[in-house]
């Protein structure tokens, strides 16, 4: 071995990242049963890239026999693809819980060494192996405190799980974070990664000198590595030697008792942001940081506003809601690149996908309500879910729609929140539609599902658990009230700080609150009310007629329903002259009708008004016909958005031609005067007219469109709705003539009348510039020469992620056999070294309709490609394929049935449930997209 390693020039003493480039690992190792030793010493885990779940029993047997969990943990943080730790795990073992099962603690890394348990040696190629190490009984002190101590070396990944490394392409630079729910802690250290285990973290850095390490705790202050015996007391010489004496140490305080999902280390030479603010509760302002990378400190200087002071004013409101204060020492707030989710709570160290820096965009109304909705969503979490947190995932969706919809309503009854977005609940709207769209699909599943295994806790993020729990809590709210909610939430937190929870604890708070104070709906008990609207699955619809004077609200089970729901819905009464009341009644779990009669005669009505109730709404057809000519006039904003989300609904039903709902699209929109719902309908159009759609048909309803849209731009007076109405062009951008009308466009810079002279409030943003770009490429009326111009034009010297990923997108979207060729060949290639986000920018630009000869060959092999996904290890890879990739613009009976043919072969499959589950999600969609062309050529 020693020859082989001189042989190749590879030194002793490296990092690791030069040994595993190398593949060195795997000739090291076999390939399966017990692993020996490689040439730095380390131990590997034959199935290192495995797909290892961790099951909800193994986790109940765990909780019972191990407690007073602590880690003492030591990162030796490195550029490039690895990093080495250390680290001391102590744990008791309850001697009367202790059966015959075997405790293990989980570890997904490249190897491990020097185990040792209890001060006993340990063979490591014994002791670790499917991703866990394994304490065996006649190792451990029963009814006594354990010590586990290893030295591992861990993985850097590109997925955006675990420990993800990126590279600025701009100036490259090195960053590194974490994310670690649900079960991805492991991935990074060894831990028991479950929820209700929740321990203490002390954590020691090594670092390159030019980097910040951000984690939970506080940082104690650097030390010079000739001062740093305290830090490296007892820390293992291979993992110091390789910085040749050049390294950052820090110490950081140790973090109160949490999930291990909750922990977090972000490093890399992050420029940051600070400010100490004074909140509730204690005496000394409260650290507050926001991080960055270097080369977007100008985006981050324009927002940090919306940083800052949402958070100030979340944690005054959220102390005085919840009865308890802030409880964490810090609050550091980190945009990461390459970020998988929106944002992550992680104690005290938040971290942000870079997509809500809004690079070079001015913000909306819709942009900033977004962002701030975020800031106080993780904010909120820090109650509810990080100091109280779920005992297993099952209860995941309430985890996330508490803080969802509590964080909206902060904002709404913050003043100054509420100022900023006027319109936040037709936000809401939206991600209720979320929920719809999952309630549609056969994938569909009820609020509270159960979680049997860690995958199936990833696969529970999704619009149910969030925009249909959200919903939940909206209909709660609206049942018992502000004061009865706060004091549930009062009544929670003090009985189950620190600890954990499922359902029925904050159920049974919420009895009690519903019990002590004055009930704002008779004849409620919360538990018994919530059990079935938490237990059903789909969206039932909501329709209404007229018997003499009262009206009559039919509640009708949908195709996927399990059942009928008690909701409170409110109904918004009006005549011709739009003179307006509202009226309420309780919807029942037996009946389908029942009666509300308004206090006057009146003509129209407007169900779900203020959108308290989750259901789909149908209107009838007067209301339509005067809404078709007096949307405008309703004056709540929210009701309108109501409208719009019931109009998108009867099309998808079938009662509304997809191509007379741009008509509706293009009567209406240019009356519309609030920018949050003018933002959204151009949005959903845009996404629609791809989906719904009929192809024979697509290039006449987006050309109509993009000519709408155009004139707009020109008599459009208001600076933020014309902004708008030029971002929606170039959803419809995909007519010949409008690509070069954009050409001009983008060699202005702005938009330009039919005289060649410039648009007021016109100029183009990089992202709208992308647009252009991306559409030139596809064309064939353009040469190779001329889309490279355009693109090197646009770009210039940028050398960033962004214009990276634009690169890639502009590649497979050339209409060249040889280039899909090399394309294809690195999307489904899972070892291709690309990013999550780089495969996207191919995957989604792949398969499109100006290349549609030329991609034919390749929906079989797209099928094909799906079929070996089932035995792919790594999740995140085929989720992103299938999804991303698939061609939904060009759906026929034959492409669905195979697809519904790889469902079926994996139907009674437990092992590939999560594949079979994403598949069927996209067959689903493929369906429904399908029925809505076929029924627009009726």
């Amino acid at each position: 071995m020693e020859d082989f390693v001189k042989k190749n020039k590879i030194p002793l003493l490296v990092g690791a990242g030069a040994l595993t480039a190398l593949g060195l690992y795997k000739i090291l190792c076999s390939k399966g049963g017990r692993c020996g030793k490689n040439a730095l010493g380390f131990t590997e885990d034959p199935k290192f890239t495995e797909n290892v779940p961790l099951y909800k029993e193994e986790a109940i047997l765990r909780k019972k026999v191990i407690s007073n969990v602590s880690y003492d943990l030591v990162l030796a943080l490195r550029k490039g693809e690895n990093f080495d730790g250390q680290i001391l795990v102590t744990f008791d073992v309850n001697n009367e819980e202790f059966g015959e099962e075997e405790l293990f603690i989980d570890y997904q890394g490249l190897g491990i060494k020097d185990l040792i348990i209890n001060e006993t040696s340990v063979d490591e190629g014994d002791a670790f192996n499917g991703q866990r190490i394994k304490l065996r009984r006649s190792l451990l002190k029963l009814g006594e405190t354990n010590t586990l101590s290893v030295v591992f070396k861990s993985k850097y990944n590109k997925d955006g799980t675990g420990a993800h490394h990126f590279k600025d392409p701009e100036d490259e630079n090195e960053y590194v974070y974490t994310q670690f729910e649900a079960f991805h802690c492991h991935r990074a250290f060894p831990a028991f990664d479950q929820p209700d285990l929740r321990a203490a973290l002390t954590l020691r850095t090594l670092s390159p000198e030019d980097w910040n390490v951000i984690s939970n705790g506080l940082e104690q202050g650097l030390v010079d590595p000739a001062d740093a015996a305290d830090i490296l007391e007892g820390v293992s010489k291979d993992i110091i030697d390789p910085y040749d004496g050049h390294y950052k140490a820090q110490k950081y305080n140790p973090t109160p008792k949490i999930a291990p999902y909750l922990y977090a280390f972000v490093a890399g030479p992050y420029d940051f942001i600070e400010t100490r603010e004074s909140i509730p509760g204690r005496d000394e302002p409260l650290l507050m940081r926001l991080y960055f990378r270097k080369t977007l400190r100008k985006d981050a200087e324009r927002i940090q506003e919306y940083m800052f002071d949402p958070v100030v004013r979340g944690i005054k409101w959220y102390s005085e809601f919840f009865g308890f204060n802030y409880p964490y020492e810090k609050y550091d707030q980190i945009y990461c690149p390459e970020f998988k989710f929106g944002a992550m709570e992680n104690v005290g160290t938040v971290t942000f996908t870079e997509n809500l820096l809004y690079r070079g965009k001015e913000l909306t109304e819709a942009d900033i309500t977004r962002l701030v909705n975020v800031v106080l969503h993780e904010l909120c979490h820090h109650w509810f879910g990080d100091l109280v947190t779920m005992t297993w995932w099952n209860d995941l969706w309430l985890n996330e729609s508490f803080a969802t919809y509590v964080s909206f309503l902060c904002m709404s009854k913050e003043e100054e929140l509420a100022k900023q977005s006027p319109n936040l609940w037709v936000n809401v709207n939206s991600y209720k539609n979320w929920g719809y769209a999952e309630d549609d699909l056969e994938t569909g599943h009820p609020i509270c599902k159960q979680a049997p295994h860690t995958d199936s806790a990833d696969d529970m993020i999704n619009g149910i658990t969030y925009g249909k729990g959200c919903s939940f809590l909206k209909q709660l709210y609206h049942l018992i009230g502000y004061d009865t909610f706060s004091e549930a939430t009062k009544i929670y937190f003090k009985r189950h700080q620190w600890g954990n929870t499922i359902l029925s604890d904050f159920l049974k708070c919420l009895d009690e609150a519903n019990e002590k104070l004055p009930k704002v709906t008779e004849g409620i008990v919360v538990s018994e009310w919530a059990s079935t609207f938490l237990n059903t699955r789909g969206a039932n619809t909501f329709d209404a007629s007229w018997e003499i004077d009262d009206l009559v609200i039919t509640q009708e089970v949908s195709e996927f329903s399990d059942g009928l729901r008690q909701q409170k819905i409110d109904v918004l009464f009006f005549n011709d002259k739009l003179e307006m009341e509202v009226g309420s009644v309780l919807t029942s779990e037996t009946d389908k009708r029942v009666r509300l009669l308004p206090s006057k005669p009146t003509k129209y009505f407007l169900l779900n008004h203020g959108d308290h109730a989750y259901g789909k709404i149908i209107l009838s057809d007067f209301t339509i016909d005067f809404l078709q000519k007096n949307l405008s006039s309703l004056p709540d904003s929210l009701d309108r958005a109501l409208v719009w989300r019931a109009v998108q609904g009867m099309v998808k039903t079938r009662q509304l031609k997809s191509t007379i709902y741009f008509d509706y699209v293009v009567n209406n929109i240019a009356k519309e005067d609030q920018s949050m719902v003018t933002e959204s309908v151009l949005t959903t159009a845009g996404m629609l007219v791809g989906a719904y759609v009929p192809d024979s048909k697509f290039k006449d309803v987006s050309s109509d469109m993009f000519e709408v849209l155009y004139k707009q731009v020109l008599i459009e007076e208001r600076n933020d709705l014309k902004k708008l109405f030029v971002n929606a062009l170039f959803s419809f951008l995909h007519n010949d003539a409008h690509v070069k009308q954009a050409v001009a466009w983008l060699e202005a810079g702005h938009i330009l009348n039919s005289h060649g002279n410039k648009i007021d409030g016109t100029d183009l943003s990089a992202n709208q510039k992308h647009s252009i770009v991306k559409a030139i490429h596809k064309k064939t009326i353009f040469s190779a020469e001329e889309k490279q111009k355009f693109l090197d034009t646009v770009l210039g010297e940028d050398k960033s992620d962004v214009a990276t990923n634009l690169r890639l997108s502009c590649e497979a979207l050339l209409p060249c056999a040889e280039t899909k060729e090399k394309v294809w060949a690195k999307i489904t290639n899972v070892d291709s070294g690309l990013s999550s986000y780089e495969r996207a920018a191919y995957m989604s630009c792949f398969f499109n309709r100006d290349s549609e000869k030329i991609v034919k060959p390749y929906f079989e092999k797209f099928i094909a490609h799906v079929r070996e996904c089932a035995n792919i290890g790594d999740r995140n890879y085929t989720a992103q394929f299938i999804t991303n990739t698939c061609p939904s613009y060009a759906i026929n009976d034959d492409f669905i049935q195979k697809m519904k043919d790889i469902v079926k072969d994996h139907k009674e499959d437990v092992k590939h449930e999560s594949y079979s589950r994403t598949v069927n999600k996209v067959v689903g969609s493929l369906e429904i997209g399908k029925k809505i062309k076929d029924f627009a050529l009726e």
